[in-house]
């Protein structure tokens, strides 16, 4: 499965008893973009 960041949520709220939490996706699948600023930052984080 392909993940497209620019469509991607990080979570939902789940519902709890008299409470809410927030649970993450997950990102173990191949991420993709097409924005020109997503290149930019990853380039920079990716640098190591």
């Amino acid at each position: 499965m392909t993940i497209h960041l620019e469509q991607h949520y990080s979570g939902q709220y789940e519902k709890g008893y008299e409470y809410r939490y927030f649970v993450l996706s997950k990102l173990n699948d191949e991420r993709v973009w097409q924005t020109s600023e997503i290149n930019t930052v990853a380039s920079v984080l990716f640098q190591s």
